[in-house]
């Protein structure tokens, strides 16, 4: 059975170095999706969701009767939630009929809206950007022209106008940070297999090193039995070569014999 060397300490040291970096980055992005959650969470809980009857410039009309919502978030990311929102929700495709440095204003694209009202009625939807990272969502719906749906005209399609920009509150947060942690799932099973990729790698270099090791140590063996057959070989040359000269000086001390007697 063949000796095996242990794997040198510098060697092991630096594959947990390898190892611990990309643990490491699991580690920490795991720590960003637990405080996503928490993020959401006091967004949900401590935001206000407060919808205010007011008025606004909406596509012609100067003084449009609406309900608008304050939201904690940049006008680009409520522009694109707030038409998935719709669309999710209620059936309702937009289109834009407005846009300048800091709002778009859309309206839906068929004028029967069945989710919100079972007489005809087009909505209208404005998104302002109030501040930093700060948007509001104005909501109306017409009957024709600026006969706005209101409260006194129309209470019941009015107050599924109200639910449905109040359900945008929890529903803009909860995909946003949704997206996020999505984001951050996908970085954490990349690095996942990142890390199991280096330790793979780790583990083959470990064992070519070691069979390299092995394979010279069992060239080491084999020199040093050559060595050792060469020495013996060179200990019978020595002894063949002094039986030869004793042999040559026994011829010789036959052949003087032999000479004296003649």
């Amino acid at each position: 059975m063949k000796p095996t060397t242990p794997t040198p300490p510098h060697r092991k040291a630096r594959a947990r170095a390898v190892a611990a970096r990309v643990n490491g980055r699991v580690k920490y992005i795991g720590y960003g999706l637990l405080v996503l959650l928490l993020v959401l969470l006091a967004q949900l809980t401590l935001t206000a969701q407060t919808i205010t009857p007011t008025t606004t410039k909406l596509d012609k009309i100067d003084n449009a009767r609406v309900i608008s919502m304050e939201v904690d978030m940049e006008r680009d990311i409520v522009v694109d939630i707030w038409k998935q929102y719709l669309d999710d929700k209620y059936d309702i495709e937009l289109d834009r009929i407005d846009r300048s440095r800091n709002q778009e204003t859309f309206r839906s694209e068929s004028s029967k809206v069945t989710k919100l009202s079972a007489i005809p009625a087009r909505l209208y939807a404005k998104v302002y950007e109030s501040g930093d990272n700060r948007s509001t969502v104005y909501l109306s719906a017409s009957t024709g022209g600026e006969r706005m749906i209101t409260e006194s005209t129309h209470p019941l399609e009015y107050e599924r106008m109200m639910a449905m920009l109040r359900g945008f509150h929890p529903y803009i947060y909860e995909t946003y940070y949704g997206r996020q942690m999505d984001d951050i799932q996908k970085d954490m099973k990349k690095q996942e297999d990142e890390l199991k990729d280096t330790r793979d790698d780790i583990d083959d270099r470990l064992r070519s090193n070691e069979k390299k090791r092995e394979k010279i140590q069992e060239l080491q063996r084999e020199i040093e039995k050559n060595e050792e057959r060469n020495r013996e070989d060179r200990q019978k040359v020595t002894e063949l070569e002094r039986a030869i000269a004793e042999l040559r000086k026994r011829l010789g001390d036959v052949s003087r014999t032999l000479n004296s007697r003649l």
